[in-house]
C-alpha cells in the first residue's frame, strides 16, 4: 500500500510538471492582436502557444527568432487555453539555437 501512495504522489507531482517541447523548431506565425491579448506562435512543430501580454521580454525574443528565422527549442506549458478563439500552450522558455 505504501508504495502505491509513493507512485501516486509522484505521478501527480510529475504532471504539475508537464511541457510540450518542441526541438529544433522555427516559429512559421506570428500572431498579434491590438489591446491586451496575448500574441500567438505557431511552430514548425505544429505545436501553437501563446505569450501573455504583460511578458514583454518572452514577446521580444519570439518576435525576433521569428523574424530572424533562427530555429530554437520551445517550452510551453501542458494544458491548453483559448483566447480570441484560438487553442494554445502558454510558452514558458525559449532557447534559440546559435
Amino acid at each position: 500500500m505504501r508504495k502505491v501512495l509513493i507512485t501516486l504522489s509522484l505521478l501527480a507531482s510529475s504532471s504539475l510538471h508537464a511541457w510540450v517541447q518542441s526541438d529544433n523548431a522555427t516559429i512559421d506565425q506570428f500572431i498579434h492582436w491590438q489591446d491586451n491579448f496575448p500574441a500567438y506562435i505557431k511552430l514548425s512543430s505544429g505545436v501553437r502557444c501563446y505569450i501573455p501580454n504583460k511578458e514583454k521580454s518572452l514577446f521580444s525574443l519570439a518576435l525576433s527568432t521569428f523574424m530572424s528565422g533562427k530555429s530554437a527549442t520551445f517550452h510551453c506549458w501542458d494544458n491548453t487555453e483559448n483566447t480570441q478563439g484560438w487553442d494554445g500552450h502558454r510558452l514558458h522558455r525559449i532557447i534559440v539555437n546559435k
